[in-house]
């Protein structure tokens, strides 16, 4: 699917590989195995991808909520980041604060962090010289994490659970 023009309104989509180059007024909801995000979102980001990229050029207004393998986020999100990834590169402006479950953690020369990194994993977070975070990069290790987790899962389920749901009526309204 790719979307490269103007849509007034949201944008829920589930697809093999989504590809936004255009302007969206409302949110984004998207479930696919690639995502690449190169144009602008006024409102919210739910990503559920394999392989998520926010270009450069890419803006999401409010928030990004992702769960991903892998992550690159080189473009500017207005708030907050929520993520739940295998590995995620942040080289972008951020509002506010990121919070995160990750293997892997790289903050890039580009990064611009308003707020706090805090992310739960076994592994130290690469951050790159010149790297900026306005707040403080915290670890906890998993084995000593709170157990808040339930919280993003419970949420992260629901959201899996809607874009299923989203994907059935659309299918049935096609057949019908």
């Amino acid at each position: 699917v790719i979307i490269s023009g103007r849509v007034n309104g949201d944008v829920f989509c589930a697809a093999q590989a989504i590809n936004i180059s255009g302007r969206v007024s409302g949110s984004i909801r998207l479930l696919s195995s690639d995502v690449n995000l190169s144009g602008t979102t006024a409102g919210s980001a739910l990503v559920l991808a394999q392989n998520l990229i926010l270009t450069d050029k890419g803006n999401i207004g409010q928030d990004l909520i992702l769960s991903s393998t892998n992550a690159r986020l080189n473009g500017s999100v207005g708030r907050d980041i929520s993520a739940y990834s295998q590995s995620m590169e942040l080289g972008g402006y951020v509002g506010r604060n990121v919070s995160a479950r990750v293997m892997n953690l790289t903050i890039n020369p580009s990064a611009d962090v308003r707020g706090d990194v805090r992310y739960t994993g076994n592994t130290d977070a690469i951050r790159m010289s010149n790297s900026k975070v306005s707040g403080q990069v915290i670890r906890t290790p998993i084995m000593n994490a709170p157990s808040t987790g339930k919280s993003f899962v419970a949420v992260l389920v629901g959201a899996i659970g809607f874009m299923l749901a989203l994907l059935l009526v659309s299918m049935l309204s096609i057949w019908a």
